[in-house]
This record gives structure tokens, sequence and C-alpha cells, in this order.
């Protein structure tokens, strides 16, 4: 698991230093990554790391609308797995009686999900922007 995420991890310090040098937006998506693929690869992660990425990512969210969704799934995952840990120690409460049937079955399935938010947002990291492209393109020619 630690080869791949040092393999993962010098991608996207090449593409970090892609980002700084065209001076992309996305240069906030690779610096969330590595948060996020840390949690995803490295074992003996609590939930709580999530919020790093989440954060770094409600920042770029403010650059580019699309990356709002990328932040707002990112703390509903974070969310869910913190209530999954939490709510199972306050089971006396009558709330705690009434959210564990919703959140219970959430714990070991959603890391699956998790592994593939991580993917999607190595390969948003590494690919140059839209208009970055077309900037390629025209030099090219």
């Amino acid at each position: 698991m630690m080869s791949i995420y040092v393999v993962m991890l010098t991608v996207l310090i090449i593409a970090f230093v892609r980002h700084r040098r065209w001076h992309d937006p996305k240069l906030l998506l690779a610096m969330a990554v590595p948060f996020m693929l840390a949690y995803t690869f490295l074992p003996q992660m609590i939930e709580r790391y999530l919020m790093w990425p989440a954060a770094i990512l409600s920042a770029y969210a403010a650059i580019n609308v699309a990356a709002l969704a990328l932040s707002w799934t990112l703390s509903l995952i974070a969310a869910i797995l913190m209530f999954s840990y939490i709510i199972p120690f306050v089971r006396q409460t009558e709330m705690a009686k009434e959210w564990l049937p919703y959140i219970r079955p959430f714990f070991p399935d959603i890391s699956w999900a998790i592994i593939v938010f991580a993917c999607v947002m190595l390969y948003m990291a590494v690919t140059p922007s839209r208009s970055r492209r077309e900037a390629l393109r025209l030099e090219s020619n």
C-alpha cells in the first residue's frame, strides 16, 4: 500500500509543478489529492483526516463551480464516517437510537466509494484544465 501511495505521490508532484508553472487553478486540487490518497491507501487513518482534502476542495470550489460537487460529496462522506464511528458510543440517547439504523450500513461499504473518489480526484489533478489544453493546441499549430 505504501508503494502505491509513493508512486501516486510522485505523479502528483509532477502535476503540482506543471500546474504551478502554468498558473492553473487545479493547483488547489493537486494539493488536496495527497491527503485523500493518504486516507485511502495508508492504513490506520481515521475519519477526521478526510476533512483536510474537503477544506482544500472548498477553496477550489470558489474558483471552479464543478468542484463544489466534489467538496460537498467528500464532506458528506467524511460526516457519515464520523457519525458511524461516534453514534455507537452514545447508544443510550434517543437521537443515536434514531440515526443508528441509517448510519450503520455505510461503514464498511463506503470504502469503495472513497477509493473511486480518490481515483477521480487523482485523474482531475493530473490532467490539465480545458483552457490550458486549448492554449497548448494553439501553440502547437
